[in-house]
């Protein structure tokens, strides 16, 4: 058994400490905690050494722990070691997970290519049957496929992989909690073959809870390359006379903020079309044959989106210092994204259209005569006919 690891587990999930002290241990260390757990620790402050010689106690009890995820084949992967993702150091920087524990292929942690696809737990059929549509083109292409193993939009993008290609489970609970060796067991034939990994960076008993599947977004999108939006609601809804933040609009927002490119079907759902108008996604056309899936493997292929300026920060719709909409542009958009005023208000643009067309045509025809009329008077004398001798 390698005991580092279990000084690693017991400062990863320690409530005692902040992540900016967990972090001076580490450097402290040098990465070598269980020799710097013998020592003065005398570089760190008085009140920080007490609360971690607490942490360092509970190293017996962690070890039983530390026995059982190896005799479950269990990979438990710390900062230091080799497989750790660079794609998470890279994105998360500070706030990246001191630990992750593994059960499946781990080297696909560092996949070379990989796609993370997000959405609603209510997506539609249709946008489920898109989404494994695109899970299984790209697992067939050599791309990993990423995604929260939640209902909807994720299932629809893991189940489109096996067969395939792999995938990554990011989940929102402990390795070894019930469902998590639910869902292990259940696919222990694509684990087995190398196919699929079911990963999380919380403690391994850890239930769940809503705030771990949001924190969960962050793990999903720096594992990828780009990020996929299948179907999404709007940022905030109110349910039951209460707030409720979207999921799948929050693991968005967190792939554009670490230079991650994001993709939107272009369906109308009112979400998607919000997402799109706010410059959090990009539009991805839905074609019926593979087109679709070209463009994006071109977009792939063009690398991480630039950082953005200060200014074209600023500039996107979603940021507080953009400058406002005007009142009725703003009164226009929602009344759009109203199903019951959208019917109107697209067959009043429609004749407002039409109505520009025509008269567009009638000034064309208005203007070709009275140059007709001016050809006539002058006689023969267009610049590329020489006149008569």
């Amino acid at each position: 058994m390698n005991s580092d690891l279990l000084y690693w587990m017991l400062l990863a999930h320690s409530e005692s400490l902040k992540p900016a002290e967990r972090l001076a241990v580490l450097r402290a260390a040098k990465g070598r905690l269980e020799d710097y757990s013998r020592s003065e620790m005398a570089e760190l402050p008085e009140d920080l050494r007490q609360r971690l010689r607490a942490v360092w106690d509970e190293v017996a009890r962690e070890g039983f722990l530390l026995e059982r995820l190896r005799n479950q084949d269990i990979r438990v992967v710390v900062g230091s070691d080799p497989l750790y993702p660079e794609r998470l150091k890279k994105a998360l920087k500070t706030a990246t997970p001191l630990v992750l524990y593994g059960v499946g292929e781990v080297s696909l942690l560092n996949a070379k290519r990989a796609v993370a696809i997000v959405g609603s737990r209510d997506a539609n059929p249709k946008t489920l049957e898109l989404t494994r549509r695109a899970s299984r083109y790209l697992a067939r292409e050599g791309y990993v496929v990423v995604s929260g193993y939640a209902k909807g939009v994720d299932q629809a993008a893991f189940e489109g992989t096996l067969g395939n290609g792999q995938s990554i489970a990011v989940l929102p609970q402990g390795i070894l909690d019930k469902s998590s060796q639910g869902a292990v067991r259940k696919h222990s034939g694509a684990v087995n073959a190398g196919d699929v990994l079911f990963v999380s960076e919380l403690h391994p008993q850890a239930v769940w809870q809503a705030r771990f599947a949001m924190m969960r977004n962050r793990i999903v999108t720096a594992l990828a390359d780009v990020t996929i939006v299948a179907q999404t609601g709007l940022k905030e809804t109110v349910v039951g006379g209460k707030r409720k933040q979207s999921g799948t609009w929050n693991a968005a927002k967190t792939a554009k903020e670490q230079g991650r490119r994001v993709f939107v079907f272009d369906l109308p759902h009112e979400g998607n079309q919000a997402l799109i108008r706010e410059g959090l996604g990009e539009a991805l056309p839905v074609t019926g044959d593979d087109t679709m899936f070209h463009y994006l493997e071109d977009a792939i292929s063009a690398g991480p989106a630039a950082p953005r300026s200060q200014e074209a920060r600023e500039m996107e719709p979603s940021h507080p210092n953009h400058p406002s909409r005007d009142p009725e542009e703003e009164r226009f958009w929602r009344e759009l994204e109203d199903p019951v005023n959208r019917p109107r208000l697209l067959a009043l643009i429609r004749s407002v259209l039409e109505e520009l067309s025509l008269e567009s045509v009638d000034k064309g025809v208005a203007q070709r005569a009275k140059t007709q009329k001016k050809t006539k008077t002058r006689g023969n004398q267009s610049p590329l006919i020489p006149p008569d001798p």
